[in-house]
């Protein structure tokens, strides 16, 4: 595309299917389904904290072993 002035361009070599059709003036809508991403983000967010969780006992259980670990109790 070549920029005529402030907010207008033109092409020169525009290669269209005959069925294609050019409208103006239109709001291009996305290509995905909205519903189904937040859907899977909310899938993700919850195996993200369940992995912390998993992760956070691990943490507690080594943190036991090496604070329990010889001390000795009178």
């Amino acid at each position: 595309m070549k920029k005529e002035n402030e907010n207008m361009y033109s092409t020169t070599n525009i290669e269209l299917d005959s069925n294609s059709i050019v409208h103006q003036n239109k709001i291009e809508k996305a290509n995905i389904d909205t519903i189904q991403m937040i859907t899977e983000l909310i899938s993700v967010m919850r195996n993200y904290e369940s992995s912390q969780k998993v992760i956070q006992s691990i943490d507690d259980t080594l943190g036991k072993t090496v604070n329990e670990v010889g001390n000795i109790n009178r």
